[in-house]
């Protein structure tokens, strides 16, 4: 048995499910591994809010009360914890020291700890082996490119990337001099059942935050636009697949107002990602209640050829709901067709979903059998975790 810490930022997106979904995924599958796994996260000193967006303690803060309620619902409870400048009452320090000397490896997610301040920097330099999870493929190495990441990259030992042709032929993403292991987005099997058959009538979906807070991405004399970009120019879908309803749960902000009335004027059903999907039990429900997923992704994702893939996609796949995305370089390296369909156009999104509505039942198992072959993280992180130097018990 290995001990492994993770972190990363659960806290730091209060309100984000989708977001708390990815760093519990990865304690709850490296537990069910065999491995004695913790999770800690540093909240930063100016993120700390009461429910009016005020400073305040962080023990009264509303990152707190959500890490709290999250590490409950997914069963965390005793095995993580919260650090910040002003230490939080339940926080022994000397505790969580030891356990970082005594770990085998760190999974940095977002290379959240190594970017933390004073208060992760004080832990990430205490680990041994570290492995750097990049969630935004060619942001990530632009970035460090433009000197804005290089200390966050450069510090540690291994990097993983979900974006899965780093490194390969046709993929544009700058390795930013650094090896990139794969890792696919995965699911924790028991936390993601078949969800049983589809109602008709409810439409596919998919949950987003509408305009990139980084903005387009610069790089090699080409910007890649944002993800409310790439929804423009699928506006008129629904037009073109009058029998079949598509839903966004997004959050618009005022300035997205123009955008927000025409994908309504244009027949897109949309809704607000708190009150449908707000709380972890809710994200799930909202994803298995749907149809399926009807996607596109950011321009850089798709331009860059990553072979980027979104976490939210492999649940809903496990869910026995098929996913109709936009491509982003993943050809030959996952199988498409049934169940995963890919597309590059508005012609091809609307062929991809009428394939997928003419024989739902065939598209829902292959989705389910997808991600029992690719997306589990029993078959995802053995290999990963190798590579870092951590073996499995014989």
């Amino acid at each position: 048995m290995s001990r492994i810490i993770v972190a990363g930022a659960i806290a730091n997106k209060a309100g984000n499910a989708g977001e708390a979904w990815v760093r519990a995924t990865w304690v709850r599958t490296l537990t069910a591994l065999g491995h004695d796994v913790r999770f800690v996260e540093v909240l930063e000193p100016d993120r700390a809010t009461d429910s009016g967006g005020s400073p305040c303690a962080p023990d009264r803060s509303v990152q707190s009360h959500w890490f709290n309620d999250i590490t409950t619902w997914f069963g965390l409870r005793g095995r993580a914890t919260l650090v910040a400048r002003e230490r939080l009452r339940s926080v022994d320090l000397a505790t969580i020291h030891r356990q970082v000397d005594e770990a085998d490896l760190l999974v940095d997610i977002s290379g959240h700890l190594a970017s933390s301040g004073e208060q992760g920097a004080d832990l990430f330099e205490r680990f041994r082996t570290t492995l750097y999870v990049d969630l935004d493929p060619g942001y990530t190495q632009v970035w460090h490119e433009q000197g804005l990441a290089h200390a966050r990259l450069g510090r540690h030992t291994h990097h993983a990337s979900v974006g899965l042709r780093l490194g390969q032929l046709g993929c544009h993403v700058p390795d930013a001099g650094t090896k990139w292991l794969p890792v696919p987005p995965f699911v924790h099997l028991p936390d993601w059942p078949i969800a049983g058959e589809p109602d008709p009538d409810v439409p596919f979906t998919t949950i987003t935050t509408w305009r990139n807070p980084y903005g387009p991405l610069e790089w090699a004399g080409t910007t890649h636009p944002g993800k409310h970009q790439s929804f423009r120019r699928y506006r008129d879908l629904p037009a073109a697949i009058p029998e079949l309803r598509l839903e966004v749960a997004a959050r618009f902000q005022p300035w997205d107002d123009t955008d927000r009335c025409s994908m309504a004027r244009a027949g897109w059903l949309l809704s607000e990602p708190d009150q449908v999907c707000g709380t972890a039990a809710a994200f799930r429900q909202y994803i298995q209640g749907s149809a399926g997923e009807f996607s596109v992704a950011q321009g850089a994702y798709v331009g860059m050829r990553s072979g980027w893939l979104s976490d939210r996609t492999v649940k809903y796949l496990a869910s026995g709901r098929p996913a109709v995305v936009e491509d982003t370089g993943l050809e030959g390296l996952l199988p498409f067709g049934e169940g995963f369909v890919t597309f590059r156009d508005l012609d091809g999104a609307a062929a991809g979903l009428r394939a997928v509505s003419a024989a739902p039942h065939a598209h829902a198992r292959a989705a389910r059998r997808i991600a029992e072959r690719h997306f589990s993280g029993q078959v995802v992180l053995p290999p990963l975790l190798r590579a870092c130097g951590v073996m499995p018990d014989d």
